[in-house]
C-alpha cells in the first residue's frame, strides 16, 4: 500500500535533505536503506543504480525514486562519474524552523532484513527510474539553494519547490509516449480506453475486455505507471470533462449531468462536490469571476 496522500489539502510533503554530489570514479553507495524518500537525479555522467534487486544503468536525465526500506545501491562510473542531485522527503509531516543539517538514518543493507518483500512489493506512486530529461535540473537547483540558504522560511520555500515538482512530474509520468512493448501497448491501450470513455460511468469489465490479461493485474501494472489506479484515473478524467462543461459551454447543470451519464442532478452535484469541495454552479460561478 503506498504511503503517499492524495495530491490535495492532505499532501503536505517535508524536504529533510537537498544535495548537489559530483561523485569521484567509482564511488559507491550502498547496498543501503532509508527511512523516508528520495528522488536522486543525474545531471552529468554515468554509472547503475539498483533498486530492489533490479540494476539500472544511469545517464544525464535520469530521474530514479525509492522509499523506505527499498534496498539501492548507487555506483558511479570508473570513466565518467556521476554528478547527482539528490532529494530525500517524506510526503508529509510538519514543518520545522530550519531544515535538518542531515538527511535522516541511512543503513548498510544485509539481504534478509525485515520488511525488505513488502517494501518492495507495495504500491509504487513513481517508477523507479524515468527518462525525464534535463527538465528536473531547474527544480533540483532551486532546492539545494533553498535547502543550504538555512533561511527561517527555507523549509515552506522547499515545500512550495517540492509541491510544484510533484504536480509537473505526475503529468508528466501521465502524459509521456510509452516504450513500445507488448505490455507497455496494453497500458497504453487501457489509458487511452479510459480517455474516451471520460464521459461514461466506470465499468471494471473494460479492461478485461481490451487486453488479455486479469483486471487485478493490469489495474497493478497501470497504478505502478501512472501511480493512480484505472478507476481513479477515469474519475478524474471525468471531474476533468465536468469542469469544462461547466466553464466553456452554456449547458445547464441538468444538461451536463445528462452528458456525463449520471442518473440524475442531484447525485450529480453530490458527486461532484465530493470531489471538489465545491457544487457545479458554485464552481461555474466561480470560474466566471477575475
Amino acid at each position: 500500500m503506498s504511503l503517499w496522500p492524495p495530491l490535495d489539502n492532505r499532501f503536505q510533503p517535508v524536504v529533510h535533505y537537498a544535495n548537489r554530489l559530483a561523485c569521484r570514479p567509482g564511488e559507491r553507495f550502498g547496498p543501503r536503506l532509508i527511512s523516508d524518500c528520495q528522488f536522486l537525479f543525474v545531471s552529468a555522467g554515468t554509472g547503475k543504480i539498483q533498486v530492489c534487486g533490479q540494476t539500472y544503468k544511469a545517464s544525464p536525465g535520469c530521474l530514479f525514486y525509492y522509499g523506505p526500506r527499498q534496498p539501492h545501491l548507487i555506483e558511479a562510473s570508473e570513466v565518467n562519474p556521476f554528478v547527482l542531485y539528490g532529494l530525500h522527503f517524506t510526503p508529509q509531516g510538519v514543518l520545522e524552523e530550519h531544515p535538518p543539517p542531515e538527511p535522516p538514518p541511512i543503513v548498510p543493507y544485509r539481504p534478509g532484513m525485515e520488511m525488505e518483500n513488502e517494501a518492495c512489493d507495495s504500491g509504487q506512486p513513481f517508477p523507479f527510474i524515468q527518462q525525464t530529461g534535463m527538465w528536473p535540473l531547474v527544480f533540483f537547483e532551486a532546492a539545494v539553494k533553498e535547502y543550504r540558504n538555512r533561511a527561517p522560511m527555507a523549509p515552506l520555500m522547499l515545500r512550495g519547490l517540492f509541491m510544484q515538482f510533484i504536480v509537473k512530474l505526475s503529468a508528466w509520468v501521465r502524459e509521456r509516449q510509452l516504450p513500445a512493448s507488448a505490455l507497455e501497448r496494453h497500458i497504453a491501450a487501457i489509458k487511452d480506453l479510459l480517455d474516451r470513455k471520460a464521459g461514461e460511468p466506470y465499468h471494471s469489465n473494460w479492461i478485461q475486455l481490451s487486453t488479455p490479461y486479469s483486471h487485478d493485474y493490469m489495474a497493478r501494472l497501470f497504478r505502478d505507471r501512472f501511480g493512480v489506479s484505472p478507476h481513479m484515473y477515469h474519475t478524474e478524467r471525468r471531474i476533468g470533462m465536468a469542469r469544462k462543461l461547466l466553464e466553456g459551454t452554456g449547458m445547464t447543470v441538468t444538461e451536463i449531468s445528462e452528458r456525463l451519464q449520471f442518473q440524475s442532478v442531484h447525485y450529480f452535484s453530490k458527486w461532484f462536490k465530493r470531489s471538489t469541495g465545491e457544487q457545479p454552479t458554485q464552481y461555474r460561478m466561480r470560474m466566471r469571476m477575475i
